[in-house]
């Protein structure tokens, strides 16, 4: 039934590496995990990256409203993303 569980909501995709982080590579949606008050993003705010950095040290990550305007492309780091998993759940705010 669609309203059941499936799995725990801590899910996470599977590793894509050895080291079991996954890889987050161009154009991947993103969630950002920590606050970022001086651009007006807040932890949970989805983007969409957009280059990635030498080896993956770092992304470029924009961020955009649900009708398209940009509300920031922000450099960060791999602590400062996770990859979006099978149970994440938007949720609207006003920016």
């Amino acid at each position: 039934m669609p309203w059941e569980t499936r799995g725990s909501l801590n899910e996470r995709p599977s590793p894509d590496t050895p080291s079991g982080e996954a890889v987050i590579q161009g154009l991947d949606t993103i969630v950002l995990v920590k606050d970022h008050p001086d651009e007006g993003l807040v932890k949970g705010d989805m983007g969409a990256v957009v280059l990635v950095h030498t080896v993956g040290q770092a992304r470029e990550v924009e961020f955009v409203t649900l009708t398209g305007d940009t509300l920031g492309v922000l450099t960060l780091t791999a602590d400062e993303v996770r990859p979006i998993s099978a149970r994440d759940a938007p949720h609207v705010r006003v920016a």
